[in-house]
C-alpha cells in the first residue's frame, strides 16, 4: 500500500488533478501485476461506468474501472487497475 499523488483523466482531459491516491500493488507468481486503489473528493464526480486513465506523480500511469462509490462527508471512490501500470 502506498499513498501518492496522482490525476485523473476522462478522453485525455484532466478532471481531477492532485489528489491523494491509496494504492495497493500485487505482483502474482506469474508475473502479472494487479493494481487497485481509492482516492477522495469533496465534489459531486459523476464518473460512469467506463474507463479513466490515473496518472502517478512518480510518472507512471494506467487505465482504471470505477468501482463502489461511497459518500458520507466526502466522496470515496474505489477503483481497478485494467492493465499495466507503468
Amino acid at each position: 500500500m502506498m499513498n501518492i499523488k496522482g490525476g485523473i483523466y476522462e478522453d485525455d482531459e484532466l478532471i481531477l488533478s492532485d489528489i491523494d491516491i491509496l494504492l495497493y500493488e500485487d505482483q502474482s507468481e506469474g508475473g502479472l501485476e494487479n493494481w487497485d486503489g481509492s482516492f477522495e473528493s469533496d465534489q459531486m464526480l459523476g464518473l460512469g461506468d467506463k474507463e479513466y486513465e490515473v496518472l502517478l506523480s512518480d510518472g507512471r500511469k494506467g487505465k482504471i474501472i470505477i468501482g463502489n462509490c461511497s459518500h458520507n462527508e466526502i466522496y470515496t471512490v474505489e477503483f481497478s487497475g485494467t492493465g499495466p501500470l507503468k
